[in-house]
């Protein structure tokens, strides 16, 4: 009953924008907002008498639990510590101060995703341009210094083009790269995966943000809100995204003046 009452709410609304012209992301949107409304309408939840002997079957197929469902880093420590990697629905956070690496981090973990064949959404929102992915990802995952793919000769383009088609080849290579604008809010990141899917059946298992601090906070009027004390809602709306598509979620943060005095900066 309530996702259908949320449903016909969302087919007038749509109606009303299309008539007055509105543009298609707004529309996008809206589809979100009540994607993202219906998912806790009309589900009754658990009764653990009835699944409480399978519990443990069920959590091994739980792709946040599930070994092979996780994201591995490639980094040996981490992955030991999250029993293979993040798992679907969790979201992690590189923090770090100013040219620490933090993007080519988030490189990395695509590069690592890729080579486990899942697919991936590369959001950057702000400084860099997807030309600007895309180059990173082309020097990483070839093996080819940046300064080398500028060179533009015909021996290290053909030899950078043997590496691609063979990792084409073996893995697929499924990334998808969009620039967001600074100070969209998470919805935009919303729309654009739903659009994946309805348009290409893109569902990607990964999505990298490049970096939450040029994202907006919702407030709850549905307006953005840029101001600080309303940034630290960006990873809660990230976190619902994170569980609401069943992805990995990985964004990158920059730490604040204060925390040059500190060893080691942590989420305050």
């Amino acid at each position: 009953f309530g996702n259908t009452r949320q449903l016909e709410r969302l087919v007038i609304s749509l109606h009303q924008q299309i008539q007055s012209g509105r543009p298609s992301d707004e529309l996008w949107k809206t589809i979100d907002r009540t994607r993202a409304a219906c998912s806790g309408t009309g589900d009754l939840g658990i009764f653990l008498e009835d699944t409480i002997l399978d519990a443990p079957a069920l959590i091994r197929a739980n792709s946040m639990y599930n070994r092979a469902l996780k994201v591995a880093m490639f980094i040996p420590t981490f992955d030991e510590a999250f029993y293979g990697g993040l798992g679907r629905g969790e979201l992690g956070i590189i923090m770090g101060y100013t040219n620490f690496g933090k993007s080519l981090f988030l490189i990395n973990l695509g590069a690592a995703a890729a080579f486990q064949r899942f697919p991936i959404v590369h959001f950057t929102v702000g400084e860099l341009n997807e030309d600007d992915i895309r180059a990173r990802y082309a020097a990483r995952l070839s093996g080819t210094p940046f300064n080398e793919l500028l060179q533009g000769d015909a021996e290290t383009d053909s030899r950078y083009r043997g590496r691609i088609q063979q990792l084409l080849d073996r893995y697929g290579m499924q990334i998808n790269v969009k620039r967001i604008d600074p100070g969209s809010d998470v919805s935009t990141l919303r729309s654009h995966l739903s659009r994946l899917y309805a348009e290409r059946e893109f569902k990607p298992a990964v999505v990298l943000i490049d970096n939450a601090d040029d994202l907006t906070a919702t407030n709850k009027w549905g307006a953005a809100d840029s101001s600080y004390e309303a940034l630290g809602s960006v990873y809660i709306e990230l976190k619902s995204l994170a569980h609401d598509f069943d992805v990995v979620v990985w964004t990158d943060s920059q730490t604040n003046r204060s925390a040059t005095s500190f060893e080691v900066a942590d989420m305050d």
